[in-house]
């Protein structure tokens, strides 16, 4: 579990997000501007969500992962079953929770899937398996 101390700055979310994803480099004293843009999570937003409320992170974060990790097993499930609507109806909620963290490319992931036509099963496949790599990118740093 990671705990933030407050005041909550996107500059040690950073620095903890890298800390558990395993960078080798120091970012410690290296300006917000000139870090590298990860496209996985919109630190901005976050940022704006902390201003009005400081432990955000710490009392959502919890519920996102378990969030994430029931939907993408029940996503799998109706995948599984080819129940095509049940599984636009698990995208929606995961870009929903997607939406609720910031977290930019499963957002656009499961907005995808929520939409898709589902008449093209290979692409419905990728879809899912991208959707599942990103949720195991992120599940660790939550």
């Amino acid at each position: 579990m990671i705990f933030l101390t407050k005041p909550i700055v996107k500059q040690t979310i950073f620095n903890i997000l890298h800390k558990w994803l395993g960078t080798k480099d120091s970012i410690n004293n290296i300006p917000l501007s000139e870090l590298p843009q990860m496209n996985h999570i919109d630190f901005s937003k976050l940022e704006e969500m902390n201003l009005s409320n400081g432990v955000y992170l710490k009392s959502v974060f919890p519920f996102l992962r378990d969030s994430l990790i029931d939907g993408i097993n029940e996503l799998k499930l109706h995948q599984q079953n080819e129940d095509y609507k049940s599984m636009a109806i698990v995208a929606h909620r995961l870009k929903g929770t997607a939406l609720t963290a910031a977290f930019t490319t499963l957002t656009k992931l499961t907005k995808d899937l929520e939409h898709h036509d589902f008449k093209d099963i290979n692409a419905v496949n990728q879809l899912v398996q991208a959707i599942e790599n990103e949720i195991k990118y992120l599940v660790p740093i939550l």
